[in-house]
């Protein structure tokens, strides 16, 4: 039997690197192409910045057209006098207003909540700090939603 020169871990007269740390065993220094170390290594950021980027650009997106819905609700109850407000029977209390913010908030918001974790843990790369900007913006965008149809 042969010993690893890196771990010790006793190995196999055949084997070509050691099962314990990866590294090729003495005397047997070409290993196939197909097969090295770097292919056995789990690759930086597994995705998770790009999916941040693309949460981020849809979460921008619905941020942009729930906040143009967000300030035509201002504009219009705005508007409104008490009488009319009163006449028509358009009253549009808190907790109406509160589900108008969930309704307009939640596609745009759950999208940015999900995608900045994702962009602020991942490692590395250029999506990482698109992402990371873009579901700022977005959740920027719902917390001023929020303010415009609170004092609607």
């Amino acid at each position: 039997m042969k010993y690893c020169s890196n771990c010790g871990e006793q190995i196999d007269e055949k084997a070509v690197i050691c099962v314990k740390c990866g590294v090729p065993v003495n005397g047997s220094n070409q290993i196939n192409n197909s097969y090295n170390q770097a292919s056995i290594q789990p690759k930086e950021g597994h995705g998770a910045a790009t999916a941040s980027l693309v949460l981020g650009i849809i979460g921008l997106i619905a941020a942009v057209i729930t906040l143009i819905i967000a300030i035509c609700v201002y504009a219009y109850y705005s508007e409104l006098t008490v009488y009319d407000m009163y006449y028509y029977y358009n009253t549009f209390d808190t907790s109406t207003k509160i589900g108008v913010c969930i309704i307009l908030t939640f596609i745009p918001g759950v999208l940015s909540l999900i995608g900045l974790p994702l962009g602020c843990f991942c490692r590395k790369g250029g999506p990482k700090i698109a992402g990371i900007i873009l579901n700022t913006i977005a959740l920027a965008i719902c917390i001023i939603q929020i303010v415009l149809v609170m004092n609607a």
